[in-house]
């Protein structure tokens, strides 16, 4: 997973009129009080720093995960080939809650991503002074 990537998309994804921020609890004021962010990388774990993925992309340590195998290069890895996925670029995956993917898209379909969205939520009502 290219970094550049996924800063290209960082400001997208916090802007007020994106999906990730436009639906969610009115209670909360982030995020991740409807979604969950969870990041996995393609790499070897000698090689992948996680200070290097942006706040937005891990925001918490168990929530990056790396698709290589375990210390005895037995197990684990190639997920992304399983899946038909590319490793050299930003893809998302919506997981519904019940565990079905509900779509695959890439980093560039954004506005797709937020058509699905809209199609079953409400946005969260901004209450004045509150944001």
């Amino acid at each position: 997973m290219k970094r550049t990537e996924l800063l290209r998309i960082e400001h997208p994804l916090r802007d007020p009129s994106c999906f990730l921020q436009k639906y969610g609890y009115p209670t909360e004021t982030t995020a991740q009080s409807m979604f969950s962010i969870i990041t996995i990388m393609s790499g070897d774990k000698e090689d992948v720093e996680f200070t290097r993925v942006p706040a937005l992309f891990r925001p918490h340590w168990s929530n990056v995960l790396l698709d290589d195998t375990d210390v005895t290069r037995k197990l684990g890895g190639g997920a992304y080939q399983r899946f038909g996925i590319d490793p050299s670029t930003v893809t998302l995956v919506i997981i519904r809650p019940d565990g079905y993917v509900g779509m695959i898209a890439p980093a560039s379909a954004l506005e797709d991503v937020g058509s699905y969205f809209a199609a079953f939520m409400i946005p969260q009502k901004v209450v004045l002074g509150t944001k």
